[in-house]
């Protein structure tokens, strides 16, 4: 066993998997780490005590032939009580993302690509925009179950060409169409994922020489992905049930072949170009770098072709004459409008298949015309090296920049203003919302577009974040209002979002500190510091220089006229310590507490002990109180083991003990 470890641990493409796995982790940091929700995340009611079954977006899924990928939405939001721990669901999808990762590099290893080249494939499909959403989009988050799903069958029909034995042939096809199908049932389009692995492996089957070989693999995985597309039009059309229905909310499915022409210089002209920018996320529509890389494309694989056809005779330059067209023919299936929810809506998630076959395929392309497979091994990971970092810098900036920092910078500014309503004597009995009149909005749905570009994503937005601090708000009470219509009349709550524009709290947030240490403090527990006299807490905290700290010590949220932090609060009294910071008046970021329990003020009574010392006597004069509190405190030496025995506790009146035990 240790000689197999010690193995693994020399083996280059363990310390590849592992630098992927830590590379994945480490760009989606920001998915698990703030806080925020975004979208149509907020038509979820949230937590375990909320049904799920009947929200919107679960029905949506079960119209458009989900009915899997709804199941797995609502365990994901069953996993988390309030808006502000969104971030553990969100970190199970980041490994999940990551296991993915691991599955695509393994594939490519079997089928023939050294290490370098498959752990740098398999972290650039990884971190995809469409990843990247699904990772940051908890409704969308499902989908990478559907690439998993995909990924699997084409593991199954992988081994299914391997196999001499015709029924264990049989048996690995029929385990392929059955996984393929439930990725269907999970998210069609990302379940089409199939297709770009179908191309990739025949182009590196084909890259190898082995041509007789890749028309068996191009059979048995043509069989596996329409056999299982089939069985769920099949499905989805007659068994069903809601096929009628989604045709009437969306008339434009089915639609694809009514203008054929029209919807082909559509695919050609608007989604091909966009689908080649998707390893650079590039927004313009349409990019004139994705129409460089379809000409890339065409052009590496004619060559690719012609210089195969010129070195085989017969049968074998047959197979390569069709080749281009079979490559053709699965980019197309990979598209599948006909299965996309939104047909002509080049979105990301819809694009993932086509992209991967884009641009794996003509690196492989041209990893074959050129002597690549002559170079040092060297060169091989110095080039995969730069390509890994060139991935996780544009992925991690596009998603830092583009997606979480907006939604959380939305996020914070609307439960900094709920939470300040709730602490006023009489609530508001009227919100006033007003939309930004400048959002991102981009040609695609899924970057850069907040939730507050969307009505019907604020009125739950407020509800939800509401009913986090015990506050009912009627959707009724929550009023739309253009720019500068709102009436700011008293009992009326404003929340305009155009102040996040103008007072630039999404630079504020993405710069905002992750962190402040509180000293002293217990560091073994959450229970409150207990001290003797007067002290002085430090705060240390990091942050850009533009940010100012501000300080409550009774427990209410800190505004922008609160005291400013300098670094030591001074505490003579028991207090709830909150810091928050601030950018030109606005709130940045969370809020950081720590409490602190003074033993020894006026009404209260206390005495240290120790395991083995003998009973001690604790008296305190209550005749000014109405409220008795025995606690126990661990001494700031560690919780472990505390507890205390309240042997004879009683209250003395006069000449009469009344004995805590007696009272009912």
């Amino acid at each position: 066993m240790f000689s197999r470890v010690i193995t693994l641990l020399g083996n280059p493409r363990t310390w590849t998997a592992i630098a992927m796995t830590i590379l994945v982790l480490a760009v989606y940091r920001p998915v698990y780490t703030n806080q925020y929700l975004y979208h149509d995340d907020w038509l979820h009611c949230l937590g375990p005590k909320f049904n799920c079954h009947a929200k919107p977006t679960y029905s949506w899924t079960l119209l458009a032939g989900r009915p899997v990928g709804g199941e797995l939405l609502c365990a994901a939001y069953s996993l988390f009580r309030s808006s502000d721990q969104a971030g553990f669901p969100r970190l199970l999808v980041v490994f999940s993302i990551a296991a993915f990762a691991l599955l695509q590099f393994r594939y490519f290893l079997a089928v023939g690509l050294d290490a370098s080249m498959a752990g740098a494939f398999a972290l650039g499909v990884s971190m995809l925009p469409c990843m990247l959403v699904a990772g940051f989009w908890l409704g969308a988050s499902f989908i990478v179950f559907s690439f998993i799903a995909a990924s699997i069958a084409a593991e199954l029909c992988r081994r299914a060409t391997l196999s001499g034995s015709l029924p264990a042939v049989a048996r690995l096809i029929c385990c392929a169409i059955a996984c393929e199908f439930s990725g269907f049932l999970i998210y069609q389009t990302g379940a089409m994922y199939f297709w770009a692995i179908t191309a990739c492996t025949v182009t590196i089957v084909m890259r190898d020489g082995r041509l007789r070989e890749a028309v068996r693999t191009a059979g048995v995985f043509a069989i596996a992905g329409s056999t299982a597309m089939v069985s769920y039009l099949v499905w989805f059309k007659y068994l069903h049930g809601y096929a009628a229905a989604l045709q009437a909310a969306e008339p434009s499915r089915g639609t694809m072949f009514a203008s054929l022409t029209v919807n082909l210089r559509w695919f050609v002209t608007d989604a091909l170009p966009r689908a080649g920018t998707l390893w650079i996320f590039d927004t313009d529509s349409p990019p004139p770098l994705g129409v460089a890389m379809i000409v890339l494309f065409v052009a590496m694989m004619l060559w690719f072709t012609g210089r195969i056809v010129r070195q085989r005779t017969g049968v074998e330059r047959m197979i390569a004459l069709i080749y281009p067209a079979a490559v053709i023919g699965f980019l197309l299936a990979g598209f599948s409008p006909m299965l996309a929810t939104d047909f002509r809506l080049p979105v990301y998630r819809a694009l993932a298949s086509v992209s991967t076959i884009l641009f794996i395929t003509t690196v492989i392309h041209v990893s074959a015309v050129l002597p690549s497979r002559q170079w040092p091994v060297r060169i091989h990971w110095i080039v995969s090296g730069l390509f890994g970092a060139g991935v996780c810098y544009v992925a991690g900036d596009g998603l830092q920049r583009l997606m979480v920092t907006p939604a959380a910078a939305e996020y914070s500014y609307v439960r900094t203003a709920i939470w300040e309503a709730v602490q006023q004597e009489h609530k508001p009995e009227r919100i006033e919302v007003i939309p930004p009149t400048r959002y991102y909005n981009p040609s695609t749905d899924e970057i850069m577009t907040l939730s507050a570009g969307f009505p019907q994503d604020i009125v739950p937005m407020i509800s939800v974040l509401a009913r986090e601090f015990d506050w009912e708000v009627p959707a009724t009470s929550i009023v739309m209002l253009g720019s500068g219509q709102a009436t700011r009349a008293p009992g009326t709550l404003v929340i305009d979002f155009n102040d996040l524009a103008r007072g630039g709290l999404w630079e504020a947030f993405r710069n905002a500190p992750t962190w402040v240490a509180f000293s002293p403090r217990n560091k073994l527990s959450d229970r409150p510091y207990a001290f003797f006299g007067p002290i002085d807490v430090q705060a240390r905290y990091e942050s850009n220089g533009r940010l100012t700290a501000r300080y409550t010590t009774d427990g209410t949220l800190p505004t922008k006229e609160s005291p400013a932090l300098g670094g030591y609060v001074g505490l003579g009294s028991s207090a709830l310590l909150k810091v928050r910071f601030f950018e030109n008046g606005w709130p940045s970021g969370r809020v950081w507490a720590a409490e602190y329990v003074r033993l020894d003020e006026p009404g209260s009574s206390s005495v240290a002990s120790h395991g083995g010392e003998p009973a001690k006597l604790l008296r305190a004069d209550v005749q000014s109180g109405d409220r008795l509190e025995l606690d126990v405190y661990d001494g700031n030496d560690g919780f472990e083991y505390d507890h205390a025995d309240w042997g004879g506790a009683a209250f003395s009146c006069g000449a009469e003990d009344i004995y805590l035990g007696s009272l009912t």
